[in-house]
């Protein structure tokens, strides 16, 4: 039987068989591990041999210790990383296509970016299918404010990683150091916070760290597939906080939208015209998608050294999908 300590869950979560463990399950029962700290206990998991029938044993037990001086410090690798990079230098707004379907939350993000401007939305929410977008405006904002106001302290986190980070905060008993780190950026952006859906343990102390951002008066965007409401798995004191700056809405961009979009990215491309006029008419491929058969486009003329036709591109798509 496999024997871990508390303080080793962290190292383990990559485990394929303890993912779902501790994504979905972990929650439900924190509150009741908290309690029992200062004692010794055990957690033992079974694991069905169907599921996985590598593992050396069906049992893998979780052993709880005291409470001790050298218990893991938060993993903040992911935060550091995150605000001492650059990301992306290719999402800026100069980059980023207009078009009626998103020239709102555009105007909005340019806005986000003044904050001593009294219009300044704050929380803003970004809302949109995936590929719509709003990723690029988020790291476009980071950018901005990176390069013209530095002294902001701020940092881009995607959910799923903030999601990771308060996991091992309770696993560890290291909630009051998970709160400094994050209630000290002055802009705070979280991109697929649908990931937070259901999570109320996760979004009760995420609360807490927007209630002293906003007391502090520093910014907040998230972006969202869904919309942040309680009918969507969100707690009210969450979704009323969200809720009470600007949410824009990324719709679905026209032919036209898409054809810019496609044509910004092919530029200085031997990519006709007639090529493009065929991925934008694809209604059933994103942004992201349309983007990356375009990529995938251009690379083959790259290898080939030849120009990309019609006839190559409808045959490339048939191979895409």
């Amino acid at each position: 039987m496999k024997v871990y300590d508390l303080k080793e869950l962290n190292r383990i979560t990559n485990d394929l068989v303890l993912n779902p463990f501790v994504n979905h399950y972990w929650e439900l029962f924190s509150s009741e591990v908290e309690a029992l700290k200062n004692q010794n206990f055990s957690i033992e998991i079974l694991i069905d041999k169907a599921f996985s029938p590598d593992l050396e044993d069906e049992r893998i037990n979780i052993k709880g210790l005291k409470k001790t001086a050298d218990m893991e410090k938060v993993n903040m690798d992911t935060a550091e990383l995150n605000t001492n990079s650059t990301f992306d230098t290719l999402k800026t707004f100069q980059t980023f296509v207009v078009g009626d379907f998103n020239r709102f939350a555009y105007e909005s993000a340019l806005q986000f970016c003044n904050p001593k401007e009294s219009a300044t939305p704050n929380p803003l929410v970004l809302i949109g299918n995936k590929g719509f977008g709003k990723t690029h405006l988020a790291i476009a904002i980071l950018n901005e404010i990176r390069q013209k106001l530095p002294e902001r302290l701020s940092i881009y986190i995607n959910a799923a990683d903030f999601l990771s980070q308060i996991t091992n905060a309770i696993i560890t008993n290291k909630r009051n150091e998970f709160f400094a780190q994050f209630k000290s950026f002055e802009v705070l952006i979280i991109d697929d916070f649908q990931c937070f859906k259901d999570r109320e343990v996760s979004q009760g102390m995420l609360v807490d760290i927007l209630n002293s951002h906003f007391q502090n008066q520093h910014q907040v965007l998230v972006t969202s597939d869904i919309p942040i409401t309680e009918a969507n798995g969100f707690i009210h004191r969450l979704a009323s906080r969200l809720n009470g700056g600007v949410t824009t809405l990324i719709e679905n961009p026209n032919f036209e939208s898409r054809f810019r979009i496609l044509e910004n990215k092919a530029i200085g491309r031997s990519i006709s015209e007639q090529v493009l006029q065929f991925i934008a008419e694809k209604d059933e491929l994103d942004i992201r998608q349309m983007e990356g058969f375009l990529s995938s486009l251009i690379a083959h003329s790259e290898l080939i050294q030849k120009g990309i036709d019609l006839d190559v591109a409808m045959g490339t798509f048939a191979l895409f999908k």
